[in-house]
């Protein structure tokens, strides 16, 4: 039979809403600070590394989606109402922010200062964007970040197979699982493929199986310990620790209150989404204006709280009604006994 699991706090669950919230601003200065909108200094060589923000969305969904099937009684005959739901959940805003990325992009070209390429999709491109399968097909993305909705979807048609396993009553089922996650980033050079990240994920996945007593925490670091390393030989050293303070944190951390850290995990997917095509515009009229060091941070602070704004308007007129559907699409049956 199933081990019985105890589900986390709602307050440690907050941890989690305030990580992405911050890895989400890490991302948007990452691109909002590059190609040199702020003088040389400490903190625009720390906006360098913003982009570890990747990093941790990718070990949050190791631990969330593993949790949120272990909540709902997941099994595999539940597979096609996961998927569903994870597609109604996320797809719709995906495809609103491309559409806002093409409307901007078209608005921009009518400028008379606009330097950039015109406004033209390829039909390989467009499906390419359309099914997330752009790097697949070589093609450019719309939105540069949507690289990582690509992997992620990935992830979820990997974890749906993979799940029942991770929490079997057979040790050697959850071995063989957990031993995935480890040995699927040297199956070969596949850089648009969950294979290059699994081991990111793996750290996420590791992690809920500690928090939910399926491995000890001995065991557990050990593993961490592992999958730092092989992501660190297989891809970037700063990733691979990023994704360890991430995995840790997730266990160690006492439950942090922080209501407008929570607010941004809140509408963390939808800045995700349009910081780019929104602020980035921002950005590039900001650049127009004269290059003061002091007014090029307060144009950055003004950029990002107006892109939040809009994120959050986003989030209540696409992502929230979204994420209220996709609740609709149950799981059928409580998860089988062995």
């Amino acid at each position: 039979m199933s081990p019985s699991l105890p589900v986390p706090s709602p307050l440690r669950q907050d941890n989690l809403d305030i990580f992405r919230g911050l890895a989400a601003l890490a991302v948007c200065f990452f691109h909002f600070t590059s190609r040199g909108f702020l003088p040389d200094g400490v903190g625009t060589r720390i906006f360098t590394h913003g982009y570890l923000g990747f990093d941790v969305f990718f070990v949050i969904s190791g631990f969330v989606i593993p949790l949120a099937l272990h909540r709902a009684g997941y099994g595999i005959g539940d597979y096609g109402i996961f998927l569903r739901r994870r597609f109604f959940r996320l797809f719709p805003a995906y495809l609103v922010s491309g559409l806002l990325a093409l409307a901007l992009w078209y608005a921009s070209s009518l400028h008379p200062a606009f330097r950039g390429s015109r406004p033209y999709l390829t039909v390989v491109q467009g499906l390419g964007n359309l099914t997330l399968t752009a790097d697949l097909l070589h093609t450019p993305w719309i939105n540069p970040v949507y690289w990582t909705l690509a992997i992620e979807l990935q992830y979820y048609l990997l974890i749906g197979l993979v799940f029942p396993w991770l929490v079997s009553a057979q040790r050697g089922r959850r071995y063989a699982a957990m031993a995935l996650w480890l040995l699927a980033p040297w199956l070969g050079p596949l850089p648009a493929t969950v294979w290059t990240y699994a081991a990111l994920f793996g750290m996420g996945v590791f992690a809920f199986m500690q928090a939910n007593r399926l491995i000890t925490m001995r065991t557990c670091a050990g593993l961490l310990m592992v999958a730092a390393v092989v992501h660190g030989v297989r891809s970037d050293w700063l990733s691979s620790g990023a994704g360890l303070v991430t995995a840790l944190a997730i266990l160690l951390l006492p439950p942090i209150t922080a209501r407008p850290l929570l607010f941004l995990g809140t509408i963390s997917y939808s800045l995700y989404l349009i910081h780019v095509p929104f602020g980035g515009k921002l950005i590039n009229l900001a650049r127009r204006l004269p290059d003061s060091p002091a007014l090029r941070v307060l144009l950055l602070l003004l950029v990002t709280v107006t892109t939040i704004a809009t994120a959050w308007a986003f989030y209540l007129l696409i992502e929230r009604p979204c994420h209220e559907f996709s609740r609709s699409a149950r799981f059928a049956r409580p998860r089988k006994t062995e």
